[in-house]
């Protein structure tokens, strides 16, 4: 099922990795990227952020920005030893709204 341009998603990122806990994260950002090249990055406030699970929330004006189609979701983080860590790439698919409008 794809998300509809012009709504307000919460897109919930899980990872399986047992040894990680992203609460002990110093830094965390998530980028979201269309195929137009647009970059939507949400960082501190904008996160939700469980040990295996980030949620993130879009507004209206942020997902009807997103080009139609695929979107590419990666996260990147800094380990509390430093170093930088990063996702894989996931696809988001998003769809045309017929309501071109912010509510």
């Amino acid at each position: 099922m794809a998300v509809p341009q012009y709504t307000t998603p919460t897109l919930v990122l899980t990872f399986q990795d047992e040894n990680l806990d992203l609460t002990q994260a110093s830094q965390i950002i998530v980028t979201l990227e269309s195929k137009t090249k647009k970059q939507i990055e949400k960082t501190g406030q904008d996160l939700t952020v469980e040990a295996k699970n980030i949620s993130v929330d879009l507004s209206q004006q942020e997902s009807s920005a997103l080009a139609v189609g695929e979107v590419k979701v990666m996260v990147n983080w800094i380990l509390p030893n430093g170093k930088r860590a990063a996702s894989k790439q996931k696809i988001v698919d998003i769809s045309e709204n017929l309501h071109r409008k912010v509510m």
